[in-house]
């Protein structure tokens, strides 16, 4: 019985992820997530400046290019899980 107790607390706990790897996890999430955004408004903030001053057939081909201002975020895995999900 002890035998059966000592395998399951090792296979519970053997590949369970630290604290650490997911603290650098949410890290590099929010870190990037930020870079993306910071990317995004400034693209809009230089086709708004260009928006002041272009003639009406420029601000169309701007208007245009709004949509390219929008990025995605990459995806990162997060730490893995043991085989039991925990």
């Amino acid at each position: 019985m002890k035998k059966i107790c000592l395998i399951a607390l090792v296979l519970l706990s053997g590949c369970a992820t630290n604290k650490a790897d997911y603290l650098v996890y949410v890290e590099t999430s929010s870190k990037l997530q930020q870079s993306v955004y910071a990317s995004e408004s400034a693209c809009l903030l230089v086709l708004a400046e260009a928006m002041k001053t272009a003639d009406s057939a420029t601000k169309i081909s701007i208007s245009n290019q709004i949509d390219k201002c929008k990025k995605e975020l990459p995806r990162i895995d997060p730490p893995k899980k043991n085989w039991l999900g925990f």
